[in-house]
């Protein structure tokens, strides 16, 4: 039998360092096995390796510490870190500044629509320490049935919860496409009787709310996405219009500033940075918040400010008859409001009355020539001055 040498000593000085180790190693290794032989039965989920000759399971660490302690080496243990739940980041939410203690308020009154509307003038209102609007609409109510909710005992009733009114928006009719009660009468929607009996409630309404000095106004309903809805809504607009006429409240019409170019219903319009996007929701009847936030336009235009009521704009256009602009059918002009022109009408004024005396800014009104670019821009093509030809 021929035995291998594990270590080959060429001198005696590396044959006594040989020794010198065993000597020292060989009681740490047998302390270590006693050790985890101890480990063994305190921890019986150590992990066991497969059987040595003897029969005894060997643990994990072994007897590997004794020596890598001599040779002060420490193997590295690897941590597994357990995932961390994540952190949700609340959002930056800025508030509104907090409204005057004098501030106005506008009260809105009415149906679905009305909601519609205070929800739009908060947004217009939002950065306007001096106003604010509060709602007291009834989703549902009209004027077709008085024994579910009467608007001419109500009303009073619930602007005694406010103080400081500015102005008060109605908006009221959606609810109302459906037969009228009178008493022991039934009166068909949309018939002669209907609208008499309904322009008598409405107007009534008006002026109770007018007689207490508020200024008001009522808000036509936009143009509908159903073919019938829209032509009950446009019939009740009418009648409503009708209605306010002979009171000092005022009727705001909007129809035209939801329609397309041809006066039907359309989903997307320009919004108040003039940007076109939808303001319909997909419903084809009530409005997102662009659509509310234009729909509020119309009504904020006609509260009162520092006392004034319903400023006009300082604003002269060129017009056409049968344009519904004004009772006069002259300005001011408010494009969002105003009716689409004939084309073929007679003017009203003379174009030289109104249009500016420079040349060039009559050319680019009437023939829509082209301002002239500034020197330097990209499209600017002349050469600048003193550089010769």
């Amino acid at each position: 039998m021929r035995v291998v040498p594990l270590l080959r000593c060429d001198t005696p000085i590396k044959a006594l360092a040989v020794a010198a180790v065993l000597a020292i190693g060989a009681p740490l290794m047998a302390a270590d096995s006693a050790k985890a032989q101890t480990w063994r039965q305190d921890d019986p989920s150590a992990i066991v390796l497969p059987s040595q000759p003897d029969g005894s399971g060997a643990r994990s660490g072994g007897n590997r510490g004794g020596l890598f302690r001599i040779f002060r080496f420490e193997p590295q243990r690897q941590t597994r870190l357990l995932p961390q739940p994540e952190l949700e980041v609340a959002p930056i939410i800025d508030l509104p500044p907090p409204k005057d203690p004098d501030a106005i308020t506008v009260v809105t009154l009415g149906d679905e629509f009305a909601d519609q509307l205070r929800e739009g003038l908060v947004d217009r209102f939002d950065g306007d320490r001096l106003i604010a609007a509060e709602g007291a609409s009834i989703p549902g109510s009209g004027m077709t049935n008085l024994e579910e909710f009467n608007w001419n005992t109500e009303a009073l009733r619930r602007l005694d919860d406010y103080t400081q009114i500015g102005a008060i928006a109605v908006a009221i009719g959606y609810s109302d496409r459906r037969s009228l009660i009178d008493g022991e009468r039934i009166y068909a929607f949309g018939t002669t009787a209907w609208r008499d009996v309904y322009r008598n409630r409405v107007s009534s309404f008006a002026l109770t709310l007018v007689t207490e000095g508020y200024p008001v106004i009522f808000v036509g309903l936009p143009p509908m996405g159903d073919p019938a809805l829209d032509e009950d809504i446009r019939l009740i607009n009418q009648v409503v219009e009708e209605a306010v006429a002979p009171t000092r409240a005022r009727f705001v019409s909007v129809y035209a500033g939801f329609a397309d170019l041809a006066g039907n219903y359309t989903r997307a319009g320009p919004n108040m940075a003039g940007q076109v996007e939808n303001l319909r929701r997909a419903d084809g009847i009530f409005f997102n918040r662009a659509g509310r936030e234009k729909f509020a336009h119309f009504v904020e235009r006609f509260v009162p400010r520092d006392g004034q009521v319903g400023p006009e704009p300082e604003v002269s256009s060129v017009v056409f008859e049968g344009s519904n602009l004004s009772a006069d059918g002259i300005g001011p002009t408010i494009l969002m409001t105003s009716g689409f022109a004939d084309p073929t009408a007679t003017l009203v004024r003379d174009p030289s009355e109104v249009l500016p005396e420079e040349p060039e800014t009559r050319a680019r009104l009437l023939q829509g020539a082209a301002a002239a670019p500034p020197p330097g821009r990209a499209d600017s093509f002349a050469w600048p001055e003193g550089s010769g030809s």
